[in-house]
């Protein structure tokens, strides 16, 4: 989810061999059909942290929030140029598993997700295990 077509574009390049992927972000309305679709169909959600549509402003931090408090079981990730610890502690403070700086390289953005989505999915409980109803 970003704001930007140009990032929009170069995202989907780069991860595109992990799988389907699919960009939201060029209108303030996309924004909130991504967390719809995104709750439903996606495994991994990548929010850039500043989102404007003129008037309108988003920040990934607040989606990321949405996603996890609706109990959404993928993999939250920021994409950020913001990228100093002080950024990254408030990106995880949000529910973000993996803060991805801008300069990152699209092999090294690949592998950094397959590696923190592994690791969820071997952090996360079996679905036996789950409170079906929260």
């Amino acid at each position: 989810i970003g704001d930007s077509g140009l990032m929009r574009r170069w995202l989907v390049s780069c991860l595109t061999a992990c799988g389907e992927v699919r960009a939201f972000g060029a209108t303030a309305d996309e924004v909130e059909e991504a967390l719809t679709l995104g709750r439903q169909e996606a495994d991994v959600v990548i929010c850039d942290q500043n989102l404007e549509y003129g008037t309108r402003q988003y920040y990934g931090t607040d989606l990321i929030r949405r996603l996890h408090a609706d109990r959404f079981p993928g993999l939250l990730c920021i994409h950020s140029a913001n990228d100093a610890d002080e950024d990254i502690a408030a990106y995880r403070k949000s529910g973000a598993h993996l803060c991805l700086g801008k300069g990152t390289s699209p092999k090294e953005m690949k592998a950094e997700i397959e590696r923190a989505y592994g690791r969820l999915l071997r952090e996360r409980p079996p679905p036996e295990a789950r409170d079906p109803d929260p």
